[in-house]
């Protein structure tokens, strides 16, 4: 279904994301026996610091629930009102079997995406119904997010965009 589609549109933010899943489903699967590779023995590729690069925000949650919806309608109604101009698109999407994120896309460059960042860190109604679940925040390139999305090391990131971004 992923290869119909990256076939029928070929462009957009969607196309991107589908491209990747499969990717990481190539990577995944040995093409001759369906026995998964251990990715722990794979070499692990280094984030760079590119902030010419399209640039993403990300906040990761360490938990399912509705209080995450109202965070994404909290967020593009904020994005309405006083980023218009900017177009950004605020996407939902599952993590992995225990977490899901919102992705929030896409800024021009580092210093945009780090007074986005800045601005809705300081936005306390985002996070008011979240009651219990705890959450990262931080700024990716679109590069880095095909590493940081197939690895899954959030700690690895995170340490990266503090020591670059912050």
């Amino acid at each position: 279904v992923l290869n119909s589609f990256v076939t029928k549109y070929q462009k957009g933010d969607e196309v991107d994301d589908a491209k990747a899943i499969l990717a990481l489903l190539n990577q995944q699967t040995n093409p001759t026996n369906t026995t998964k590779v251990d990715s722990t023995n794979l070499p692990q590729k280094s984030y760079l610091y590119k902030p010419d690069n399209p640039q993403f925000v990300v906040l990761l949650f360490s938990d399912f629930g509705n209080p995450v919806k109202v965070v994404v309608d909290s967020l593009s109604n904020y994005n309405k009102q006083f980023h218009s101009l900017d177009n950004y698109k605020v996407n939902p999407m599952l993590f992995d079997a225990q977490r899901q994120m919102i992705v929030v896309k896409q800024m021009k460059n580092a210093e945009d995406a780090m007074k986005y960042y800045n601005e809705i860190l300081n936005h306390d109604s985002f996070y008011d119904q979240l009651g219990e679940i705890s959450y990262d925040i931080f700024v990716i390139d679109d590069k880095n997010w095909q590493l940081f999305y197939k690895s899954k090391d959030v700690e690895k990131y995170i340490e990266f965009f503090e020591a670059n971004y912050q």
